[in-house]
């Protein structure tokens, strides 16, 4: 639900205990936002626009930080889950 006069709230969730050479999906749960911008420092994609991205794969063993830019007509969130 977008209720255009609300800032947007950037907020996901994925699994985050996955085995190095496979690949993961993220569940967006944001509110009020129109528009999104993931980022994937180390993963393949790296950047996605999708609302719910899929097939986010991760080839080496590690912690990775994962970051989601919500926005809509007023402004932006962000919401940046680091050792994910």
């Amino acid at each position: 639900v977008v209720l255009s006069n609300q800032p947007p709230i950037a907020l996901f969730s994925a699994t985050n205990h996955i085995c190095p050479g496979t690949c993961t999906g993220f569940a967006n749960l944001s509110l009020n936002a129109t528009s999104y911008l993931w980022s994937f420092p180390g993963a393949n994609p790296t950047t996605s626009t999708d609302v719910n991205p899929l097939n986010i794969c991760y080839n080496s063993p590690g912690s990775y930080s994962v970051s989601l830019i919500a926005t809509n007509a007023i402004t932006s969130d962000t919401l940046t889950l680091n050792n994910f």
